[in-house]
């Protein structure tokens, strides 16, 4: 069993399941939906090792307007004068990484699948039940109820792009798409409120606040 093998196995157990949902798949190993101005991503990679294979389920909310927006600004950051980037870098090495960091297409991203767990169960409990999402292997099949697994993975991405799809939610859990957002609902009190909770953490967290002033700086002029 290869690679592809071992993609063409888990396509055929999740297609019908997307499919009664609208979901179409995109590029061999991608379900696709689209929402209004948004679409839902379910991305299946399987990486080989000396251990055999590993499989990383993962869930993407992409959403062009909002991206798009916080790219453009985020540019603007990384090519201020005020950003030291490491000394032994070149020009090059600048203008790649200011190209990658401000051409980010997801608004929201989920790996670790632990975080769909229902409030009331336990990790254990989770895991035991639903450990496909990361785990290795040689053949598929060894994973004990595989397929049923793969099944579930369907229902809970799609109970997660509902959960996600929502601007209140993503202003809540995500940092420069969360202060964009409120800069476009216009709401300066909690824009303010926003910043200020993630420059605190930051700072706690001793990590460079650098970044974040200009962004905030870029949105608000």
């Amino acid at each position: 069993m290869d690679k592809k093998d071992v993609v063409n196995k888990i396509v055929e157990v999740v297609t019908p399941f997307f499919e009664e949902k609208g979901y179409k798949l995109k590029s061999n190993n991608k379900f696709e939906k689209k929402n209004k101005n948004s679409i839902y991503l379910y991305e299946i990679d399987v990486a080989k090792s000396v251990k055999g294979y590993s499989l990383h389920l993962k869930l993407l909310l992409l959403n062009k307007d909002l991206s798009d927006g916080v790219n453009q600004i985020m540019k603007q950051v990384l090519s201020d004068k005020e950003i030291i980037y490491p000394a032994n870098w070149t020009l090059k090495d600048i203008d790649d990484s200011i190209k990658i960091r401000s051409n980010i297409k997801d608004v929201y991203m989920l790996t670790d699948w632990r975080l769909l767990k229902e409030p009331q169960q336990s990790l254990k409990d989770f895991n035991d039940n639903f450990s496909i999402w990361f785990c290795s292997f040689n053949h598929i099949e060894d994973i004990n109820n595989w397929n049923v697994q793969l099944i579930e993975s369907v229902e809970l991405a799609i109970k997660w792009f509902k959960l996600v799809d929502d601007n209140e939610y993503l202003i809540d859990n995500t940092d420069f798409i969360g202060l964009y957002l409120l800069k476009k609902a216009n709401n300066q009190e909690k824009l303010k409120y926003k910043y200020d909770s993630i420059l605190s953490r930051m700072k706690a967290q001793k990590q460079n606040t650098k970044e974040l002033e200009l962004f905030n700086r870029l949105l608000i002029s």
